[in-house]
């Protein structure tokens, strides 16, 4: 269709464009022109050193996090109350399903 075409046309002037500006003002540091696959470079060189150093910093974090929800009293309280309430509805279950396997064997 013609939105289409006139999209593509679009697009391949704008990929045009860019890299025509590319050629013309090239990425500069401190006067000399770099490429963009160095500045990806360098950047995941420094994303992997700072992943490494603070990767255990991390795992202390995570550490010390969970200890903190080991030893917390609110915590501690929802537990007894899910604790309490799942043995209600346990006991709720086995009183049902007996006095149904009662009626049944009375039958």
């Amino acid at each position: 269709s013609t939105v289409i075409a006139e999209y593509e046309q679009m697009l391949d002037q704008a990929i045009t464009s860019a890299r025509d500006n590319a050629q013309r003002y090239p990425l500069t540091v401190f006067g000399k022109a770099i490429r963009w696959a160095l500045v990806f470079q360098m950047l995941g060189s420094g994303l992997i050193v700072l992943w490494q150093q603070g990767r255990p910093v991390i795992e202390a974090g995570v550490e010390n996090g969970c200890m903190m929800m080991e030893n917390n009293t609110v915590v501690d309280f929802l537990q007894t109350k899910v604790d309490a309430m799942t043995d209600a509805i346990n006991g709720n279950y086995d009183r049902l399903t007996s006095s149904a396997h009662e009626r049944r064997t009375s039958l």
